[in-house]
Protein backbone atom coordinates (compact mmCIF):
# COMPACT_ATOMS: atom_id res chain seq x y z
CA UNK A 1 0.00 0.00 0.00
CA UNK A 2 2.89 2.62 0.71
CA UNK A 3 4.80 1.65 -2.85
CA UNK A 4 1.20 2.71 -4.54
CA UNK A 5 1.25 5.72 -2.19
CA UNK A 6 4.70 6.62 -2.82
CA UNK A 7 4.54 6.34 -6.64
CA UNK A 8 1.07 8.19 -6.59
CA UNK A 9 2.70 11.16 -5.03
CA UNK A 10 5.41 10.73 -7.46
CA UNK A 11 2.67 11.02 -10.36
CA UNK A 12 0.89 13.56 -8.90
CA UNK A 13 4.11 16.08 -8.55
CA UNK A 14 4.98 15.11 -12.31
CA UNK A 15 1.32 16.25 -13.38
CA UNK A 16 1.50 19.50 -11.61
CA UNK A 17 4.97 19.82 -13.11
CA UNK A 18 3.87 19.64 -16.98
CA UNK A 19 1.56 22.69 -16.34
CA UNK A 20 2.96 24.74 -13.62
CA UNK A 21 6.23 26.07 -15.06
CA UNK A 22 3.99 27.38 -17.58
CA UNK A 23 1.37 29.17 -15.79
CA UNK A 24 3.84 30.92 -13.66
CA UNK A 25 6.04 31.87 -16.71
CA UNK A 26 2.98 33.67 -18.15
CA UNK A 27 1.80 35.14 -14.86
CA UNK A 28 4.83 37.39 -15.08
CA UNK A 29 5.00 37.66 -18.95
CA UNK A 30 3.54 40.53 -20.86
CA UNK A 31 2.98 38.29 -23.78
CA UNK A 32 1.08 35.12 -22.81
CA UNK A 33 1.85 32.87 -25.96
CA UNK A 34 2.89 29.21 -26.43
CA UNK A 35 3.96 27.44 -29.34
CA UNK A 36 1.89 24.88 -30.96
CA UNK A 37 4.96 22.01 -30.22
CA UNK A 38 5.09 23.04 -26.48
CA UNK A 39 1.35 22.97 -26.60
CA UNK A 40 1.10 19.20 -27.99
CA UNK A 41 3.88 18.14 -25.67
CA UNK A 42 1.97 19.79 -22.23
CA UNK A 43 -0.77 17.96 -23.42
CA UNK A 44 0.36 14.71 -24.20
CA UNK A 45 2.31 14.74 -20.71
CA UNK A 46 -0.41 15.97 -19.53
CA UNK A 47 -2.60 12.94 -20.52
CA UNK A 48 0.39 10.59 -19.98
CA UNK A 49 0.45 11.32 -16.56
CA UNK A 50 -3.34 11.33 -15.92
CA UNK A 51 -3.60 7.64 -17.27
CA UNK A 52 -0.96 6.87 -15.00
CA UNK A 53 -3.04 8.09 -11.92
CA UNK A 54 -5.63 6.36 -13.17
CA UNK A 55 -4.41 3.31 -13.34
CA UNK A 56 -2.58 3.12 -10.08
CA UNK A 57 -5.66 4.69 -8.23
CA UNK A 58 -7.41 1.12 -10.12
CA UNK A 59 -4.83 -1.12 -9.12
CA UNK A 60 -5.20 0.58 -5.44
CA UNK A 61 -9.00 -0.41 -5.34
CA UNK A 62 -8.25 -3.87 -6.78
CA UNK A 63 -5.49 -4.51 -3.59
CA UNK A 64 -8.09 -2.98 -1.06
CA UNK A 65 -10.68 -5.50 -2.80
CA UNK A 66 -8.74 -8.31 -2.02
CA UNK A 67 -7.01 -7.38 1.04
CA UNK A 68 -10.84 -7.17 2.55
CA UNK A 69 -12.77 -10.04 0.44
CA UNK A 70 -10.01 -12.71 0.40
CA UNK A 71 -9.04 -11.42 4.15
CA UNK A 72 -9.25 -15.19 4.96
CA UNK A 73 -6.02 -15.89 3.39
CA UNK A 74 -3.91 -12.89 5.55
CA UNK A 75 -5.94 -14.28 9.11
CA UNK A 76 -4.15 -17.99 8.90
CA UNK A 77 -1.17 -16.90 9.40
CA UNK A 78 -2.02 -14.73 12.76
CA UNK A 79 -0.81 -16.99 15.85
CA UNK A 80 -3.28 -16.47 18.68
CA UNK A 81 -0.73 -15.82 20.95
CA UNK A 82 0.58 -13.18 19.68
CA UNK A 83 -2.47 -11.73 19.27
CA UNK A 84 -4.09 -11.72 22.41
CA UNK A 85 -0.75 -10.70 23.96
CA UNK A 86 -0.46 -7.42 21.43
CA UNK A 87 -4.31 -6.52 21.96
CA UNK A 88 -4.59 -7.03 26.30
CA UNK A 89 -0.59 -7.53 27.87
CA UNK A 90 0.51 -4.66 25.66
CA UNK A 91 -2.22 -1.60 26.78
CA UNK A 92 -1.91 -2.73 30.11
CA UNK A 93 1.76 -1.79 30.39
CA UNK A 94 1.49 1.47 28.76
CA UNK A 95 0.65 2.89 32.20
CA UNK A 96 3.52 1.90 33.84
CA UNK A 97 5.55 2.77 31.05
CA UNK A 98 4.44 6.00 31.23
CA UNK A 99 4.27 6.30 34.89
CA UNK A 100 7.91 5.61 35.28
CA UNK A 101 8.74 9.06 33.70
CA UNK A 102 7.51 10.87 36.35
CA UNK A 103 9.93 12.36 38.54
CA UNK A 104 7.92 11.81 41.68
CA UNK A 105 7.51 7.83 40.68
CA UNK A 106 11.20 7.64 39.80
CA UNK A 107 12.04 9.01 43.74
CA UNK A 108 9.58 6.72 45.27
CA UNK A 109 10.84 3.79 43.65
CA UNK A 110 14.41 5.03 44.02
CA UNK A 111 13.75 4.67 47.68
CA UNK A 112 12.26 1.82 48.31
CA UNK A 113 14.48 -0.10 45.82
CA UNK A 114 17.57 1.03 46.84
CA UNK A 115 17.47 3.05 50.43
CA UNK A 116 18.92 5.46 49.13
CA UNK A 117 22.48 4.37 48.75
CA UNK A 118 22.80 4.17 44.90
CA UNK A 119 20.84 6.37 43.44
CA UNK A 120 21.74 9.26 41.03
CA UNK A 121 19.71 12.78 41.44
CA UNK A 122 18.88 14.09 38.59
Amino acid sequence: MYSFLSHLSFVDTCFSSVVGPKVLADFFAERKAISFLGCALQQWFSGFFVAIECLLLASMAYDRYVAICRGAVFSLDLNKVVSIFYTAVIPMLNPIIYSLRNKEVKAAMCRTITRRKFCIRR
